[in-house]
């Protein structure tokens, strides 16, 4: 049985508002939401691939460790307790023998607050969270709309 669905693409910035088609709890379409106010059933090339994005055969969705020489394309599916562990044992050794400045973190900008990351560095000790501002989307908007009054949209 098919349903339909109004939501939005977190995608980026615009928050494009979407239709989904749903056939047994999984979106099988996307489309741009006609009545959405702002976006008027407009999507970007990025909202109109989001299938792919949450359903591409190549997605991973538990975590590998590599197998064989660095480079070889070898992996192993592992148990998420033992990659977490494997990993908390790794950022310890780090902060042990370089400090906790050793591990920095870069994002975009900051499309939600990521207070998980925030607690996280807090924890770890690191002060290095940076973004990027100004090589993400905002100064293309800003462009864009200074330019010819708004985002360039697909259709």
């Amino acid at each position: 049985m098919t349903q339909t669905r109004r939501t939005y693409c977190g995608l980026c910035h615009p928050r494009c508002g979407l239709v989904l088609e749903m056939e047994d709890g999984k979106a099988v379409k996307v489309s741009g939401d006609p009545e959405h106010p702002i976006t008027r059933g407009r999507i970007c090339s990025r909202g109109r691939l989001m299938l792919d994005h949450v359903y591409h055969r190549d997605r991973l969705n538990y975590p590998l460790k590599r197998k064989g020489e660095r480079g070889a394309g070898q992996w192993e599916r592992i148990p998420w307790d033992q990659a977490l562990d494997e990993v908390a044992e790794k950022l310890s050794s780090l902060r042990e023998k370089h400090g906790a400045e050793t591990l920095a973190f870069s994002h975009g900008t900051k499309r939600t607050y990521h207070w998980d990351e925030r607690r996280f560095y807090n924890l770890f000790g690191s002060p290095n969270i940076f973004g990027a501002n100004n090589v993400c989307m905002c100064p293309s908007q800003a462009v864009e709309y200074a330019t010819y009054g708004g985002f360039a949209w697909a259709t």
